[in-house]
């Protein structure tokens, strides 16, 4: 766990946090298991072949997970409150691809003391897969 992290009073516009990864096949298995998602352009080569992917596609909600952990333990980091997500899926994302999810502070809402972000996933070919927006209060100490 990051032991930086932005309260309510430090977090800026501008401030932004990135994390880069390769999403494996049995990362994807074990995302179906625990989600119940066994749909088998995730899941099945052969079947996904069949299809106009013609490849396994990472589950789209995988994605927001990992803006989640970034939202969680970088920016703004610990103690805060993922409240909202707006989300459109862009380019599929396959497995075995690097995909770079990243988050910026785009607004701060004085009214409410949450913060609007950017949000993003891009796959290891510089191609937009996630695109979105998230609502969060950070931590107010």
């Amino acid at each position: 766990m990051n032991d930086n992290f932005k309260t309510w009073k430090t977090v800026e516009v501008g401030d932004c946090a990135s994390k880069t990864q390769t999403i494996t096949s049995d990362m994807v298995d074990q995302f179906a298991k625990l989600t119940g998602d066994d749909n088998p352009i995730h899941l099945d080569e052969q079947y996904a072949k069949k299809t106009v992917f013609r490849k396994r596609v990472v589950h789209g909600v995988f994605q927001i997970s990992l803006i989640s952990a970034l939202l969680a333990t970088e920016m703004p980091g610990r103690g805060s409150i993922y409240h909202s997500q707006n989300t459109l899926f862009t380019a599929a994302l396959f497995v075995g691809e690097s995909v770079t999810a990243r988050v910026e502070v785009i607004e701060r809402l004085e009214a409410t003391k949450q913060i609007r972000l950017k949000t993003t996933c891009m796959n290891d070919q510089n191609q937009l897969t996630m695109d979105g927006t998230a609502i969060v209060y950070p931590a107010r100490r």
